[in-house]
């Protein structure tokens, strides 16, 4: 069993930005995710379990050994997965994963294979500086699989990655817990990675100041906080050929705006979120994982919609022309539907986009 442990930490960059007063956090065996709005200190929460900065005062116990007291055993077992791959940039890659292997003991044979595992054998004598950043995120991925350590940490691992690399990094924290390994997990977008996790904890900027423990529920979990802030309840995926193309043509002829919109290397869309006055999609790519074949486009499965999406908008009228001069296909003409007494008027229209989902748009009138 592993274990990472936090004892009244404090810590502070400067003497005017203290980020952590009294901070206790106690992590088991398994995959726990870690949640919090930007600037709440998840990423400095994540050095410190590390070892990366030293706690101004406090300890920090990986699988009971003292991090700053017995580091050579703590950190034998210990791999960091930063979220900014700012390594080293002088160095080539194959120097960074020789060093690795020298710190954790480990035979020199084991860089030639974790180049393989990560398909960087043609980049291995190039430097960081000559990397993309997808290509130096697989570089620390690489150095966190020299040794295969069972207690990891993670600062938003499936950023910058594409599917494929998502699916391995999901694979890898799979075996991980069936091994009884322990990971740290922060991410904003959770993604395959929440079917996973054995435990959810959540923090806001201000709740470090003071003495604070995470709690668990006695199932082993954090209780359900509410949803991160300009998440819905309930939201929709919808999955195009050309999700690039898609997401340009929504925001130009129904109005959305972009809130995140993430690309793997080869432009391909990996993640986005699209809002609307208080309501969010997310607009996937078909095809990036070969086993969601569900994942479908209309118009590869002869026009079939399983669901049409509703949205409420200001001036049905005026929307209509505006999706229509984009090439919108208007199905249904606006027109007005009184439900009766006790009920509403709205008036609405049918539109389909250029791939053939099938959206309505509604104005309440009473």
């Amino acid at each position: 069993m592993r274990s990472l442990r936090m004892e009244s930490v404090a810590f502070a960059y400067d003497d005017r930005s203290r980020i952590f007063s009294d901070l206790n956090l106690d992590v088991a065996s398994g995959v726990t995710l870690l949640s919090g709005e930007n600037g709440a200190g998840k990423s400095t929460l994540l050095k410190l379990a590390a070892g990366v900065e030293k706690p101004d005062t406090g300890r920090v116990f990986v699988n009971g050994s003292d991090l700053w007291r017995r580091e050579v055993r703590a950190r034998s077992d210990l791999a960091f997965v930063p979220q900014e791959p700012d390594v080293t940039p002088f160095a080539t890659v194959r120097e960074i994963l020789h060093l690795v292997c020298r710190l954790r003991s480990q035979p020199m044979e084991q860089v030639d294979e974790v180049l393989a595992e990560t398909g960087l054998e043609a980049e291995a004598e190039l430097s960081v500086r000559e990397l993309s950043r997808g290509q130096r995120r697989r570089v620390l991925l690489a150095a966190a699989w020299v040794g295969t350590p069972r207690t990891v940490i993670l600062d938003e691992p499936l950023d910058a990655m594409d599917e494929h690399w998502r699916d391995r990094i999901h694979k890898w924290l799979e075996a991980l817990r069936d091994a009884g390994g322990l990971a740290l997990v922060a991410t904003h977008a959770a993604g395959s990675l929440g079917e996973l996790t054995d435990r959810f904890s959540s923090f806001a900027a201000a709740n470090y100041g003071n003495s604070t423990r995470l709690d668990q529920d006695t199932n082993g979990r954090t209780p359900m906080k509410k949803p991160p802030e300009g998440w819905p309840r309930i939201s929709s995926s919808v999955f195009y050929d050309d999700a690039a193309a898609a997401i340009d043509w929504l925001v130009r002829a129904f109005g959305f705006e972009v809130q995140e919109r993430v690309e793997d290397e080869q432009g391909r869309i990996v993640h986005s979120q699209l809002v609307m006055d208080g309501g969010l999609i997310m607009v996937g790519q078909t095809g990036l994982q070969p086993d969601r074949a569900y994942q479908q486009s209309p118009r590869t499965v002869g026009g079939a919609n399983t669901q049409s999406l509703a949205v409420y908008v200001d001036d049905v009228d005026v929307h209509c022309e505006r999706a229509r001069a984009a090439g919108a296909e208007i199905t249904i003409e606006p027109a007005t539907q009184d439900y009766g007494e006790g009920y509403w008027v709205d008036r609405s229209y049918g539109a389909r986009d250029p791939e053939g989902h099938h959206w309505w748009f509604l104005q309440r009138l009473r």
